[in-house]
């Protein structure tokens, strides 16, 4: 996506309870990416802005995702969208939806089920890893399944929305991530301990 900001609107119809627990759930998630980032090491990823007079919520018109307008992430100088999928009632949903001038870029979840750097997050900001318990056997494949699960259930939630384009760009999604998840299927069966016949 070209990161373009007339995609964004900050005028969107708030609903008591659900907007203001997804724009708290939002704001909570960017906190926890900022201790996350400072606890992690080997990587050039950062929210530029320290201070701010408000946080500009505004709803992507294309996805229904909420993003803060005035906070610039960015992975090795380069700026890339935080947003939180709307309505998810995961705890941790934030995810790299865009990369400015990356059309082909693939969205990431932020963190794990447990709050922590996702592997596919680790990885696209460059740290090592090292900082994450291993926990039990595979835990690498069951995160990187996972993530693909969230993404797409994200992908199929963008076809809800009344954007002319959001059934294709819903389609599209869905199709990239089914062929991640093909990608790894060699991976799947050799855990598993099956071998190609």
């Amino acid at each position: 996506m070209s990161m373009q900001s007339d995609e964004f609107t900050g005028t969107y119809q708030r609903v008591l309870p659900r907007d203001a627990f997804n724009e708290g759930n939002l704001m909570t998630n960017i906190g926890r990416l900022w201790i996350a980032l400072s606890q992690t090491h080997g990587h050039d990823a950062c929210i530029v802005e320290e201070d701010l007079e408000e946080f500009r919520i505004m709803q992507n018109e294309a996805t229904g995702g909420l993003v803060v307008a005035n906070l610039t992430f960015t992975i090795d100088g380069v700026p890339h969208r935080l947003e939180r999928p709307l309505n998810s009632r995961d705890r941790w949903p934030l995810m790299v939806s865009e990369k400015q001038d990356d059309d082909d870029f693939d969205p990431v979840s932020v963190f794990d089920d447990d709050g922590r750097l996702s592997l596919d997050m680790l990885r696209l900001i460059g740290a090592d890893g090292q900082d994450r318990d291993p926990g039990r056997n595979h835990s690498d494949l069951i995160d990187r399944l996972k993530d693909l699960a969230r993404k797409r259930a994200y992908e199929q939630g963008l076809s809800r929305h009344k954007h002319p384009d959001a059934l294709a760009v819903s389609i599209a999604g869905e199709h990239r991530v089914n062929r991640q998840i093909a990608d790894l299927l060699p991976e799947i069966l050799s855990t598993l301990g099956h071998e190609d016949p």
